[in-house]
């Protein structure tokens, strides 16, 4: 009787979960276990479509979203988790695009246009480019999905072809919890 309590509350515990991302994120987002909740955001990762980070952040715009923004450790860490969770389904060497570039401005900005006051950026990249990166042309940061470290690149793959796999990032519906 016991065992079959605590399964009980494992499958209910799980299909809440489950439920959450299917009751809260947008009617037009694909449920698929590519499409997670997380502190009333939905993001959907796209694993199969690797993009120049203009074109990805364009899909994400259909999407009625941005591409991820990474503003804190708590998200930063759902996000190097559910990468892990899916590292057989993609090529982990190549990085995931996220929301944040300068390519308009000499500082690092979120795709709402806000100021990037955390990062994760790895030795050398961004704010802490070496002076010599400078004529690299990198303004478009992906996110290494083992280390959770960031790195920037070529954002449109002028001189050399930087496509990604990306996450999107979308608001909950209005009246979700």
């Amino acid at each position: 009787m016991f065992w079959y309590t605590v399964s009980l509350v494992i499958l209910f515990k799980i299909s809440i979960v489950t439920a959450n991302a299917e009751t809260e994120c947008p009617d037009f987002l694909n449920r698929t276990k590519y499409l997670k909740l997380f502190r009333n955001k939905c993001y959907t990762f796209h694993f199969h479509a690797d993009l120049t980070w203009w074109d990805a952040s364009h899909i994400c715009k259909i999407e009625k979203g941005d591409l991820v923004m990474i503003k804190d450790q708590s998200v930063q860490d759902f996000i190097v988790n559910t990468l892990k969770s899916f590292k057989t389904e993609f090529d982990t060497s190549k990085g995931v695009w996220i929301g944040l570039n300068n390519a308009k401005s000499d500082n690092f900005k979120w795709g709402d246009n806000t100021h990037m006051l955390y990062n994760n950026f790895g030795h050398g990249e961004g704010p802490n480019a070496h002076w010599w990166n400078v004529f690299r042309a990198e303004h478009c940061v992906a996110i290494n999905p083992i280390t959770g470290k960031w790195q920037d690149y070529n954002c449109s793959g002028l001189w050399v072809k930087e496509d990604k796999p990306f996450i999107c990032e979308h608001p909950v519906k209005p009246n979700a919890p």
